[in-house]
């Protein structure tokens, strides 16, 4: 859409972060924006199968986050975030399709850096769509990654890298037309110097 605009959006945010007793980081955050000229999808009149952004409207969002994360013991962390979020139409009063209303990630890192890295990361996702958008919100998307780093020289390193994405497999997609890949894997080798 060439007539696309900016949202306008005013933002308040308040929160809290703190580190209890140098053992671990924790965040508390709520937030609201109030957003006129909102950006939607709107549907084709003459293919209800595809759809255009628009402004249109005004919205509130309405939402919480919650984190928290481990200091490195023995190189290991541990983290947790958590995002709650209700979007709303201020004209119709209902609920905005959509939006993400629970994201919650969790990951496990072990970080040697002069050697080794490895991450677990999941992330599980869910939005209130159009039911005949066919979402499919199956599980954790979880990925690991490991790294070997190693030194070839004063000023020379390498490092070995090999991923696997969506390691369970899972579906998580909003709409059936952009379903998530499946399993898939990357391998390779990244210099500095």
């Amino acid at each position: 859409n060439p007539d696309l605009g900016v949202e306008k959006v005013w933002s308040y945010q308040a929160g809290l972060e703190t580190n209890v007793l140098d053992v671990f980081w924790l965040k508390l955050a709520a937030f609201r924006h109030d957003l006129d000229d909102a950006i939607v999808d709107v549907r084709l009149e003459d293919d209800p199968d595809w759809w255009t952004l628009v402004n249109t409207g005004r919205q509130r969002r309405l939402g919480l986050e919650v984190a928290a994360r481990t200091r490195p013991v023995h190189h290991v962390t541990l983290a947790g975030n958590a995002y709650f979020m209700k979007a709303e139409d201020l004209d119709t009063r209902e609920d905005v399709l959509g939006e993400p209303e629970r994201v919650f990630d969790v990951s496990l890192k072990y970080d040697n850096e002069r050697v080794f890295r490895a991450l677990l990361k999941g992330r599980y996702y869910h939005a209130n769509e159009p039911e005949d958008y066919l979402a499919d919100h199956g599980g954790f998307i979880v990925d690991l990654n490991l790294i070997r780093k190693i030194p070839l020289g004063a000023r020379v390193t390498a490092e070995v890298f090999a991923s696997v994405h969506n390691l369970l497999d899972k579906n998580e997609f909003y709409y059936y037309q952009f379903p998530n890949p499946a399993r898939w894997y990357e391998v390779g080798v990244r210099a500095s110097f």
